[in-house]
């Protein structure tokens, strides 16, 4: 156990690198950007429109018939507002509650690469698992947005290449820590 809980630990410490690597770098970048006077005016719009902390949709699907509603989102603009009036916390704790998430996972993958040992007995085999459960938490955390929430698909795709290069790291320290008993 020892062993298992050194390796989640360890993998957690990879994922939380190439987290920052990979999203702290600004090598990849897959947010637009507006100028500060933009900022600044939609700032001051949110807070004089928004009547609470929550995740709005534009146009808002309980005004008006199915029909109008349509015809405003056939129209535009089409917005996903993530609004939280009072600000967040300091990256700093931002950053803690993150490797800790990422922990997490690693402790769950862990948990499942022990339980499967006795069909992937090889490091290769319990890579290759791990790699797969990213593609699947890949493909199902962010192929959907596009569709369900008009997010660009150059988000999504940068967003699940992330995600599967998180697992996939997961997986090269896990499958390390996690093997069979010796005989």
């Amino acid at each position: 156990m020892i062993k298992l809980a050194l390796g989640a630990a360890l993998a957690a410490i990879a994922m939380f690198v190439w987290g920052f690597i990979y999203w702290g770098s600004g090598i990849i970048d897959p947010f637009s950007h507006m100028t500060g006077e933009n900022e600044t005016a939609i700032a001051d719009t949110l807070k004089a429109n928004l009547p609470a902390d929550g995740v709005y949709f534009v146009p808002e699907p309980k005004h008006g018939s199915p029909e109008e509603w349509q015809n405003r989102m056939s129209a535009g603009p089409v917005a996903m507002i993530n609004y939280r009036s009072g600000g967040t916390a300091p990256m700093s704790q931002t950053m803690a509650f993150g490797f800790l998430h990422m922990l997490g996972t690693a402790i769950l993958l862990a948990l499942l690469l022990q339980m499967v040992l006795p069909v992937a007995p090889a490091y290769a085999d319990r890579l290759k698992i791990v790699a797969f459960i990213g593609v699947i938490a890949a493909f199902t955390a962010h192929m959907g947005q596009p569709i369900w929430w008009h997010w660009p698909w150059t988000h999504a795709l940068i967003s699940a290449g992330y995600t599967f290069g998180s697992f996939l790291i997961a997986g090269l320290v896990l499958s390390y820590f996690v093997t069979p008993a010796k005989a």
